[in-house]
């Protein structure tokens, strides 16, 4: 994958209205993203040449995730080529830290590597619009497969779902991060394998403080995205 590439107006732009021209010189800095001239996502649309949207799978306050080929890895016969791709939304990109956020979000996964965490692959650019690339899991929400069982899950069905989580949580907290939005809609459960992982480690914060950064945000605000 081609490297993500930040660039950087010249001097000569003019300072925002509070005076401070740090802001309106980066390109990153939301007055630069102009949604109009954005190509809608949509079933069959080619990303960078490298993937092919096949349909949305997911939104949230934060952005939206679609299912994706990796038109590489499918040209190269690999076993399964698809992947899921997450965008920032047009709303949310408008926060200052929005791309803070996703970048950060995108370094906690690759410190992570668990058999019960979500993969992260890699972090990319189309037109405006960052996004992360990731394991397309298989499934649905623990929160669904609680909902879909009234009468509760027998000790035999929960046990191995609690020691899944268990172990993803305790590996994180080995890694020194804190989930800090860990609930069964950012858990993903596996009817076929069994198999539960754990997402969305957006807020996720270091547990250490001299490892937290400087950046304030409300993580109320931010949201949470499946």
């Amino acid at each position: 994958m081609e490297k993500t590439k930040i660039y950087q107006s010249d001097n000569k732009s003019q300072p925002n209205s509070t005076g401070d021209s740090s802001q309106s010189n980066s390109w990153l800095h939301p007055s630069r993203w102009n949604a109009g001239d954005e190509t809608k996502l949509e079933p069959g649309l080619i990303i960078n040449d490298h993937y092919e949207l096949e349909e949305e799978v997911g939104e949230g306050s934060m952005g939206v995730v679609w299912k994706a080929v990796d038109l590489i890895q499918k040209e190269g016969d690999a076993r399964d080529s698809h992947v899921a791709l997450k965008f920032l939304s047009q709303d949310f990109k408008q926060h200052p830290d929005a791309l803070k956020v996703l970048v950060r979000e995108f370094h906690r996964y690759q410190r992570l590597n668990h058999p019960n965490i979500v993969k992260a692959y890699g972090l990319d650019r189309f037109e405006s619009t960052f996004f992360l690339v990731m394991e397309l899991l298989k499934g649905m929400s623990l929160k669904e497969f609680i909902e879909n069982h009234p009468n509760g899950l027998s000790l035999l069905e929960a046990e191995p779902i609690i020691k899944d989580m268990a172990h993803a949580l305790a590996y994180a907290h080995y890694k020194g991060l804190a989930h800090l939005d860990f609930k069964p809609g950012n858990v993903f459960y596996d009817t076929e394998s069994k198999h539960t992982k754990v997402i969305d480690f957006g807020i996720a914060r270091p547990l250490e403080r001299e490892e937290r950064e400087g950046t304030r945000y409300d993580l109320k605000k931010l949201g949470a995205l499946t």
